[in-house]
């Protein structure tokens, strides 16, 4: 996708604009090399976007839309911005193909709408009116049945006797990447985009991944892994993507990109990193914390089980609960943190673990915000989970989270993730009404600007055996234990 279409289309609010919309966008899909469904699957989320943001901006009978497609690093996105009413969900119909078909109308763009058509969806209410939602769409590649190992793993070498480099990814590489993944872990284990080339080398290339690999002279492409962010101007990212070829383990490799990795984001300014270890073994855990990463969390329920190899055999998880471990770089900016009573203890423990000496503070005569709520949301409908950051706090936050949670639930997204500035008394404060929804705690740290965070957890519909989760440390272990002491829901 070297030569990547790009829109910019600003209409006025008139319906009658809202084909020539979704016909622009289903011109660009086709010119970035989508099939007739994916283009179709653009075109209708766009329908649905503009649609309503015209039904919505009556505001000003002269406001405007602006339609913006372009490449991001995973493929085609969908920026939709205009002004208007603050996008009440509840309130908006869901999108119906029968009526699509037969009115030539496609209203309904809930918070969740997009399941089926796109693969991310992020939304934001700005003060004063302002509306922005991205959406979305990989770009297209070949199916995972039709990438082959390109041959059997040869037998291993001795420990130690491979000399290798450690250095950024050249965009030649790629191929060697994505197909040592596949060998590695098959179609399941990690994100889908680690298997094919081209989104390797775009998302490099836009700077929301940054790869190194570890290579000889000799046998070229030894392992690979990358810091992931999630927008440009993140200040914390996930290290991730962690593969070592199977002939060269035991070479140092894991520990030498992970060095590099830490000490490459430490020189960009990069505030903290995170990693994700599954609990259905301890190996990944065990890899995180040997580089000097601590328990912060754990996440429950937050992706299928068929991510793991052979997840459709019965001893296999029904999803997928992962240990968040962060590595801090650099100073700590010092902040004054107002935990919920009911877990100062444990937040004050989980912070003294990684030496952080913050302020705790009461949140003492608090008055309610007057500001609008402004609420930053992350969904993926494939993997099942919802992330709702607090960006303000404002007088209606209690209500707009009850109602993302119910288009949540009634979307069947299984993971529900709350998190909510620990910097702001109003987090203290408000804790227990959202626990009396159903959240539980789920741990802390940065978020993706480096504020410090409370995270809670909401699970809809998916059991958890306390029992089968495995912790590498004896704090992960208490960290489950506290964890499994706040989960309201009955346990098997």
């Amino acid at each position: 996708m070297a030569e990547f279409p790009f829109l910019v289309l600003e209409i006025g609010r008139d319906a009658a604009y809202v084909p020539v919309a979704a016909m622009a966008a289903r011109t660009v899909a086709q010119q970035a090399g989508f099939g007739a469904k994916d283009a179709q699957a653009v075109s209708l989320a766009v329908e649905e976007g503009v649609a309503n943001a015209a039904f919505l901006d009556f505001q000003d009978p002269r406001g405007r839309i602006t339609v913006r497609m372009e490449q991001a690093g995973k493929g085609l996105q969908v920026t939709i911005t205009s002004k208007g009413l603050p996008l009440d969900v509840e309130q908006l119909p869901g999108f119906d193909p029968d009526r699509a078909m037969r009115d030539g109308d496609a209203p309904g763009l809930g918070l969740l709408l997009m399941k089926g058509m796109m693969d991310r969806v992020r939304f934001e209410a700005e003060p004063g009116g302002a509306r922005c939602i991205t959406m979305l769409k990989y770009s297209p590649g070949p199916p995972l049945g039709e990438v082959r190992p390109f041959r059997e793993p040869e037998p291993g070498f001795p420990a130690g006797s491979i000399d290798f480099t450690v250095r950024p990814l050249q965009p030649e590489e790629a191929e060697s990447v994505a197909l040592m993944a596949f060998r590695s872990h098959g179609g399941l284990m990690f994100s889908e985009h680690i298997y094919y080339p081209e989104r390797i080398r775009a998302m490099n290339q836009s700077g929301e991944m940054a790869s190194a690999v570890a290579v000889s002279p000799e046998h070229g492409v030894m392992g690979h892994g990358a810091v992931v962010f999630l927008a440009p101007e993140s200040r914390v990212g996930e290290l991730t993507y962690g593969i070592v070829d199977e002939r060269f383990r035991r070479q140092g490799c894991a520990t030498a990109l992970a060095r590099h990795l830490k000490d490459l984001s430490r020189g960009q300014g990069v505030l903290a990193l995170y990693s994700f270890a599954v609990t259905h073994h301890a190996f990944s855990q065990k890899a995180a914390l040997k580089q000097g990463f601590l328990e912060s969390g754990l996440l429950l329920s937050a992706s299928p089980g068929s991510r793991i190899r052979g997840g459709g055999d019965k001893d296999a998880p029904e999803r997928i609960h992962n240990f968040i471990l962060v590595k801090y770089l650099g100073k700590w900016r010092k902040e004054t943190l107002y935990p919920p009573a009911r877990h100062r203890d444990m937040i004050r423990r989980i912070y003294e673990r990684f030496g952080l000496e913050a302020d705790y503070a009461e949140a003492g005569s608090w008055t309610p915000p007057q500001e609008e709520t402004r609420l930053v949301l992350f969904t993926d409908q494939i993997e099942g989970w919802l992330f709702m950051s607090v960006a303000q706090f404002g007088h209606d936050v209690v209500e707009q989270v009850r109602r993302c949670l119910e288009q949540a639930r009634g979307n069947a997204v299984t993971s529900i993730v709350l998190v909510l500035p620990l910097g702001d008394p109003s987090t203290a404060v408000l804790c227990p009404e959202f626990e009396a929804m159903g959240f539980f705690f789920a741990g802390v740290g940065p978020d993706n600007n480096g504020r410090e965070s409370l995270q809670l957890q909401y699970i809809h519909d998916s059991p958890t055996r306390y029992g089968e989760i495995q912790a590498a440390s004896e704090f992960g272990q208490e960290l489950k234990e506290y964890i499994r002491a706040q989960d309201p829901r009955p346990l098997p």
